[in-house]
């Protein structure tokens, strides 16, 4: 990739696999080098956008990962889809795109580990209703009312979580809700 990258500095598809090679040889700051690259040719590129918010959470850098996330929602702008009859839906996306509710997970991730726990809510109950990643989903949001002592309702949420196999929903069960 880096001889594709000399030959053309803004080859955005060697910026992105060579970041996301460096991320799983943990040297960070070369792909956040990379993926910020990407976004000063592409500044509409959600997956650099992501990608690069994920690498700052993996860093505990997380107000800066809230920040990019924040942007990759806006890349996708208000509307994901165009209707041509009342019933066909044809995505709009493109091959940078990421799921809505990929981001919004993340982001709550980072949002519950920066404090910021109300707000994080708001992004765990979007992915449970829309069925996303319900065990993990379930289990933050059952640590969220934990943490704003709603036993009762954090409770309900980890048994949710416990029910699509989320592992640590158990353990959390066993301490707070067994009585």
């Amino acid at each position: 990739m880096d001889k594709a990258i000399v030959k053309n500095p803004q080859n955005i598809y060697a910026l992105l696999n060579r970041g996301a090679d460096k991320s799983m040889l943990k040297d960070y700051r070369g792909a956040i080098d990379d993926y910020t690259k990407v976004i000063e040719i592409d500044s509409m590129n959600t997956l650099a956008f992501f990608n690069r918010g994920l690498i700052k959470q993996r860093k505990e850098d997380y107000h800066s990962a809230i920040e990019d996330f924040n942007r990759a929602i806006k890349t996708k702008g208000l509307e994901n889809f165009w209707m041509d009859r009342p019933t066909n839906y044809f995505s709009k996306r493109g091959e940078f795109d990421v799921p809505m509710e990929d981001i919004r997970l993340e982001r709550g991730y980072a949002r519950y580990n920066s404090d910021s726990l109300r707000v994080a809510m708001e992004d765990f109950h979007f992915c449970i209703e829309r069925n996303y990643q319900l065990g993990l989903s379930y289990y933050m949001a059952g640590l969220v009312y934990m943490n704003f002592n709603m036993i009762e309702d954090g409770c309900k949420a980890l048994m949710q979580a416990k029910i699509f196999g989320n592992l640590d929903a158990e353990e959390m069960i066993d301490e707070y809700c067994k009585k």
